[in-house]
């Protein structure tokens, strides 16, 4: 699915694979159930809720808008997160090794990372955002 200019929002889905490429509007996806989610965004946020999948990949990536992940403990992740001007958090407690801030060298943070797994990792997570906060909040 692809949009230019509107919001993308899918709810009670299930595929084997989701693609969802937006340019100005938000990405919703929620009760989606798949083992591979791709979900690219210029100026919009992208949330994404739904079971993830054992050995499931989940790539979200927003240049200018919020990323939040809707995860349960039932399923372990394994999480790499970035932005740059943004925050990264998660409400799953990771087993990490958190890139905090990266200083720019005039008192502001440049860039904010984190790795690391919760449980068995069986789920990847790349989330990525160039200006936004990147969010993972327990179901």
């Amino acid at each position: 699915m692809s949009s230019i200019s509107g919001d993308v929002t899918l709810k009670d889905v299930k595929a084997a694979e989701i693609q969802v490429n937006g340019v100005s509007g938000t990405i919703k996806m929620d009760e989606v159930t798949s083992s591979h989610v791709s979900a690219k965004c210029i100026s919009g946020n992208i949330t994404f809720g739904g079971p993830l999948a054992k050995g499931g990949r989940y790539e979200l990536n927003s240049h200018s808008g919020d990323i939040t992940i809707y995860a349960s403990d039932k399923v372990g992740i394994e999480v790499s997160a970035s932005t740059f001007s943004g925050d990264v958090s998660s409400e799953l407690v990771l087993t990490s090794k958190f890139g905090g801030d990266t200083p720019s060298g005039r008192g502001r943070r440049m860039r904010q990372s984190v790795q690391g797994t919760f449980g068995d990792g069986s789920a990847l997570l790349q989330l990525t955002s160039f200006s936004g906060d990147i969010r993972i909040v327990k179901r």
